[in-house]
């Protein structure tokens, strides 16, 4: 039986052609096809760039720091606001009057909250040596503006975050903290005392008028929609065991829940320090907000928390020519705001829902 052997071997490619040729030689094959055929692809192509495909994890995300806390635009730096009371409000009166009684009186009490916009500026130096030397694909300057622009942004979304998601930001009988055990909406069906719907709704009730606005992490919402006493209410009918390959829509939610807005954020962001090994976790805690929120400015209107901006979001470049041969420019985004929890009975949140 006839059995082929590699005549190349495994000796390194410039190795394989010589001795390809010295082959090619020995049978007599012409001069010119031993030399068209003496190069290897190494030699017919140097690796570059590819112009049609990179990786960048600046990926679309579901932000929704403008509206967990609406934008106000404001002309100073810093001001005041006037709040008229709740208690004035809510209070019910006995309008009942005889021929000769005096109406009833209802009164109007006022304070003020204030805001102080705080600056903020992200910046990324690229050199322009490095600029003339890259490669067409790589766009440094376009790269440096969507760093920037979602460094911004992120910061934005963890400020946010972290004002709206804790319960230092609520009245403390609009809180409910749930505690590690079967009480978490992460529990398994079979151990499970938790009732996601009937807590939120619990909750709901707690603020000074029903919310209008659900944020719930995706990392919770992942737990929440597959839920079983979750599917079980959207279902309209028990379900027992563990019901698998089934989740609730954010449409069929809402309507079960009867709110106009289900916020999931999804940011993600790193949690490890500079130098140490990477870590990453989600912007926003494991806790579900419940808030009553309108858009923008207005008088007389009622809003759990406003983002009062100064200096709306500027992006910008600058050249320095000082450093290196060519100089650096620099892409700076920038603005000013404030984030203020303007009405906290007007919010409940329920606090570390899942492991």
């Amino acid at each position: 039986m006839n059995t082929m052997t590699n005549p190349y071997g495994d000796e390194p490619r410039g190795s394989n052609i010589t001795r390809l040729s010295a082959l090619l030689a020995a049978i007599g094959a012409p001069a010119d096809k031993v030399h068209k055929l003496a190069y290897s692809i190494a030699d017919l192509h140097v690796d570059t760039y590819l112009q049609n495909f990179s990786i960048d994890y600046r990926v679309p995300e579901t932000l929704v720091a403008d509206m967990a806390m609406p934008e106000v635009k404001v002309e100073k730096a810093s001001d005041k606001f006037p709040k008229w009371a709740r208690a004035d409000a809510n209070k019910v009166v006995d309008a009942l009057v005889g021929p000769r009684d005096m109406p009833a009186e209802v009164y109007q009490s006022l304070s003020s909250g204030n805001y102080n916009v705080k600056p903020r500026a992200i910046w990324s130096p690229v050199s322009n040596d490095l600029i003339i030397a890259a490669d067409a694909p790589l766009d440094l300057l376009g790269q440096a503006a969507r760093d920037v622009r979602g460094a911004l942004m992120k910061s934005l979304e963890k400020r946010v975050a972290d004002v709206v998601g804790v319960p230092g930001s609520y009245p403390a009988a609009n809180v409910l903290t749930i505690g590690a055990g079967t009480g978490r909406w992460s529990t398994g069906p079979s151990t499970t005392t938790a009732n996601p719907v009937v807590e939120i709704l619990t909750q709901m009730d707690k603020a000074a008028v029903r919310p209008n606005t659900i944020i719930m992490p995706q990392h919770v919402w992942s737990y929440f929609r597959s839920h079983n006493r979750v599917l079980s209410s959207v279902a309209g009918v028990a379900l027992t065991g563990e019901v698998t390959g089934r989740v609730a829509t954010i449409e069929q939610i809402k309507a079960l829940l009867n709110v106009q807005n289900l916020l999931i954020p999804d940011a993600k962001m790193r949690t490890s320090a500079d130098g140490a090994a990477e870590t990453y976790g989600f912007i926003w805690p494991k806790s579900v907000s419940l808030l009553y929120l309108t858009p923008g400015a207005g008088i007389n209107q009622l809003c759990w928390g406003k983002t009062f901006r100064h200096s709306p979001f500027m992006f910008t470049t600058i050249y320095d020519q000082r450093p290196g041969m060519n100089g650096v420019t620099y892409v700076k985004g920038s603005h000013s705001d404030d984030e203020i929890v303007t009405a906290s009975d007007a919010g409940a949140l329920l606090d570390t829902v899942i492991d």
